[in-house]
């Protein structure tokens, strides 16, 4: 494609407006990290807002949840302390167990960190 700018020719303000439009742009033979990772946040986000993906808020009494930097990959987006919502599953209570559970995905599925009111009422 003749006299098109590369993503070297470009000054940062036209860098801001593609990306404001939409539009990704690499920099010579790379891709600036940011733009695979809006990639990648609306592939999973298509696929939580799917119309057969259904939500449900759970609560627990006993075990408060943790929160982690991402929640995508399993489907569970802490509220509160007590509450969070639930990809595909039944709402409503669930057990001390099944929230301590659901606190070691939280921890496993994050990526840099995790986040709670108060880690000694998590259960892990």
């Amino acid at each position: 494609m003749k006299d098109l700018p590369t993503g070297e020719d470009l000054h940062k303000n036209e860098e801001e407006i593609l990306e404001k439009d939409g539009y990704s742009f690499a920099r010579g033979e790379t891709m600036p990290g940011r733009h695979l990772a809006s990639i990648r946040i609306q592939v999973l986000m298509d696929r939580l807002c799917a119309p057969e993906t259904t939500w449900a808020a759970v609560y627990s009494r006993d075990i408060e949840f943790i929160a982690p930097d991402s929640f995508f990959e399993i489907g569970i987006v802490p509220l509160s302390p007590s509450c969070c919502l639930v990809a595909n599953q039944e709402g409503g209570e669930v057990s001390s167990n099944n929230a301590i559970t659901i606190n070691r995905k939280a921890i496993e599925q994050s990526s840099k960190y995790y986040f709670a009111r108060d880690f000694s009422k998590c259960g892990i």
